[in-house]
């Protein structure tokens, strides 16, 4: 009797990782599909995936992050958990991105669910350049792809590149580019965008890994800003309700004679 095959979510949920992460395995080819469904939905033996879940195991623990790297993700955790305001906590996530892989630029999106930039925070602009560059992106072009694809990017020159829409303006010169989405929930909240290494290197795997981890800690940070705002929004709306009923109670209250 034929083995049950996983689908790619029951074959993430087996290995205790989002299912974005077995999709990018399939595409470099570090998992194989056994076969896919008439609708074109990958299925996986029991078999690859373990196998599969093993050289990630072993990938984790040789992967021990630098003390540098240490102190960066400490300071997020403890920037999520502590700081009360979302766009300050966001900000600061920007600036952890561009340090860890020593980036000349950075940037953090929040995207709605079309895959409009509604928040956009920069690192490594001057107040002058950022004024500069007018309102937000439109979130085109690579930006778009980004959004769309859901995967993690690495290009070596933007300009070169056909899904490119180039730059507005007053943009400062850029050529490399490291995105990554940031998803929360098996949604595409937002994205990081690093540009440029300062020692004029490209960006490399180990860059993009310690992007996506971080990319972690602003999914939370966006969610965290989503409760902010709903809160915010319903302490509002319960000030103006008892503002209204203490009116109506004033104007109903009998009158002496």
């Amino acid at each position: 009797m034929a083995s049950t095959l996983f689908s790619l979510r029951v074959a993430a949920a087996q290995l205790g990782v989002h299912h974005t992460t077995l999709s990018r395995a399939v595409r470099r080819g570090e998992l194989e599909p056994d076969r896919s469904t008439p609708r074109g939905h990958l299925r996986f033996a029991p078999e690859s995936v373990e196998r599969y879940g093993e050289r990630l195991r072993s990938r984790r623990l040789g992967a021990v992050p630098r003390g540098g790297e240490m102190e960066a993700f400490r300071r997020a955790t403890l920037l999520v958990a502590s700081e009360l305001r979302p766009d300050v906590v966001l900000q600061r996530l920007a600036g952890e991105a561009r340090r860890l892989v020593g980036a000349r630029y950075a940037a953090l999106g929040v995207m709605d669910a079309a895959g409009n930039i509604r928040q956009f925070f920069t690192e490594g602009l001057t107040a002058a350049e950022r004024t500069a560059l007018g309102p937000l992106p439109r979130g085109r072009g690579l930006l778009g792809a980004l959004f769309h694809e859901g995967v993690s990017l690495m290009v070596a020159d933007i300009s070169s590149d056909p899904r490119s829409s180039g730059f507005p303006p007053h943009h400062p010169p850029m050529r490399s580019l490291l995105g990554v989405p940031i998803v929360d929930r098996g949604l595409n909240v937002g994205n990081i965008y690093l540009t440029d290494k300062e020692n004029g290197e490209a960006f490399m795997p180990d860059d993009r890994h310690l992007i996506e981890d971080l990319a972690r800690f602003a999914a939370a940070a966006i969610r965290n800003a989503k409760r902010y705002e709903q809160a915010t929004n319903q302490a509002r709306l319960w000030k103006a309700l008892t503002r209204v009923s203490r009116k109506i109670a004033a104007s109903t209250e009998p009158r002496k004679v």
